[in-house]
Parts: structure tokens; sequence; C-alpha cells
């Protein structure tokens, strides 16, 4: 082991065996909490805990929140068929290697990736010195999944179909892409529930399942054109940001949603979903409300008419200004103004 890196290797499958792997590896207690099993990092090695647990419908959780004192490598060597995980990167970066092959593919914050090892191939999980990470690791034994949803599979997509029924893991499978808003959510509520016991298990399953019928609808969508392209995505955060900022500084222009759609490159759903998660209004209400918060402030700190300042914020329609106005403060602009 050099003295700059943490090699750990878990060469279990079962879930419990894996976090045993890690106690051992690391030297510390491994707790248990009914089904759930977790370890707290010494001291020696950084902080944090990594927790797995896995449900009877073959589907798994393991979630690492840590932050390591040297770069830690995790080699997850089982000779056996080992579970997709759907790796999500709340924060990072961290790295994702298949065993037997010598590509790495760099996770940043809020990516995620679908992995399927070849055979009775391994994986490897990078994580970097002093980077805090928190990585939620959906594992999914194919074998049980099948036998509980059988039938359910005929309604995915091709290539999803023959990843999952893959039971003998003949192809290696890789797919990366950002998430959704929805996956924000799911982590948020996963690290802010702290019950315990039945409820926390109960909970963590139906959270496991979300995050497989969500990983559905990202997977499609990732195929989908930008203008069909329903799903709006972390990386498209700045997006919405830089609109409302141009938004605001732009009040007089007229503000259509399709052009402003055009100009920052989302669809107009996607914009439309962005403000409404960000700023609780579609974006003619986000227009509407900074055109007339601005227009108040120039009633009460210039000279200008209130024609002139209902022309400067966007308003050509001045009946329209005032009535705005009025329903949005309760006073007219020349109310306002006396």
């Amino acid at each position: 082991m050099s003295s700059n890196q943490e090699i750990v290797k878990v060469s279990s499958l079962p879930f419990k065996d894996v976090i045993k792997d890690f106690s051992e590896a690391f030297n510390v207690e491994l707790k248990q909490v009914c089904s759930e099993y977790y370890i707290n990092l010494p001291d020696s090695v950084g902080e944090g805990e990594i927790r797995g647990i896995n449900f009877s419908n073959g589907l798994g959780l393991i979630i690492y929140r840590c932050t390591f004192n040297k770069d830690c490598e995790i080699r997850f060597t089982k000779d056996d068929i080992h579970p997709i995980k759907y790796l999500y990167t709340v924060d990072g970066p961290i790295e994702h290697e298949f065993s037997s092959e010598s590509n790495t593919h760099i996770l940043k914050k809020n990516k995620c990736a679908m992995v399927a090892s070849s055979n009775n191939g391994g994986h490897v999980l990078r994580f970097k010195k002093d980077e805090p990470s928190y990585l939620v690791s959906l594992e999914i034994d194919r074998k049980k999944f099948i036998e509980s949803s059988l039938c359910e599979l005929e309604d995915l997509s091709p290539m999803l179909k023959d990843l999952i029924i893959d039971q003998k893991a003949l192809k290696s499978f890789y797919h990366e892409g950002y998430y959704g808003l929805a996956f924000l959510n799911l982590f948020n509520s996963i690290d802010l529930f702290t019950d315990k016991k039945l409820v926390r298990k109960l909970f963590l399953e139906s959270k496991a399942l979300d995050i497989f019928v969500n990983q559905i609808e990202l997977f499609e969508d990732d195929f989908l054109s930008n203008e069909q392209s329903r799903i709006f995505r972390t990386n498209e955060i700045e997006i919405i940001e830089k609109t409302g900022e141009y938004i605001i500084n732009n009040l007089s222009e007229d503000l259509k949603v399709s052009d402003l759609a055009q100009k920052f490159g989302l669809n107009k759903n996607k914009l439309q979903q962005g403000f409404r998660y960000f700023y609780s209004m579609s974006v003619k209400e986000y227009v509407i409300h900074h055109r007339l918060v601005e227009a108040s402030k120039l009633i009460r700190k210039t000279e200008l008419s209130i024609s002139e300042i209902a022309d400067k914020v966007g308003f050509s329609n001045k009946s329209h200004f005032s009535k705005s106005f009025k329903n949005f403060f309760k006073l007219s602009p020349n109310e306002l103004r006396d």
C-alpha cells in the first residue's frame, strides 16, 4: 500500500459482507440497525461513513459520505457476476473503472453513470484526498430483480431491458450523463431522514425504487433531441441563473419565452420547469414581477413620468401596466408616487 494512497479490496457481494470488508480494511466496528449496515471512518483514514442496505426485490443502496485523508481506491474483486451499479455523484468528483479495463470514467458533481461489468469482472472506485465525497450507488441484483419484476420489464427500452436481463453478464455497459432535479430531492430526503428500524428500511426501499424509476426516464430522455428532451438536468441550473440575470438586466426588451429559450439553448418546457423549480414562478411571471419591482423603484426615486417608466421596464400597454401594478402593490402608480 502506497503511503499516498489507501487501497481497499472488497471481495464480497452481499451488502452485509461488503460493509464488513470495509470495517476490516479500516479496522473499525461493523455497526448494524436491523437490515442496514454501516461503518464510521477512523480519524486515521478520514471522516464520514459508508452505509449499505439491500431489499428482497433485488435492489440495494450503498451510500458513501466521506472525506479521505489520502487518495482512496476501492477495488470490488469478487470472482462472480457483479450487480449493475447506478452511480450518482452528489458531491465529488469520483472516478470509476472496470477492473478489466484501463479507461477511467470521471464522474463530476451532479453526474451519474449506469455501469455493468462483463463476466466476473469487478469495479474500481477512486475518491480524491481531502475532497468531500457523497456517492449514492443503487445496486441491482439482476437475478432477484427479474424474479420480482419480469412482467414489468417488457415496457423498458430494448437497450435497458437487455442490460437487466443479461444475468450472465455477457456484455459490459457504461452510460453517463447529468441527473435531473428529481434526484436532488431524492438524495436530500435520504440525507435528512433519521428514523430508525422498520420505518427507515421502508423509506429507503421506496427511495431505491424512486431512483430506479427516475433513472429509466432519465436514460430514455438522454436519447431525445434538445427540443424533445423533457427532464431538466443539474448541469442546466447555471442556464436558469443566467437567464434570470439577463431578464433583470434587459427589462425593456420584448422578453418572449421562445426567444429566451433559443438564446440560452434550452427548449421552452425545460426553461419553464427550471424557473418554476428555482423561482416558484413561470418565466412570464418572473418577467412581470421584476418589471413591477423595478417600476416601483423608479417611481420613488426618479422624476420620470409614469408613461416613461412603463416604457423603461417593458410595458408597451400603459393601462395594462397600471392594472398589473395595482394588483401587485395594492396601489396605483400615481398613489405610490403621492
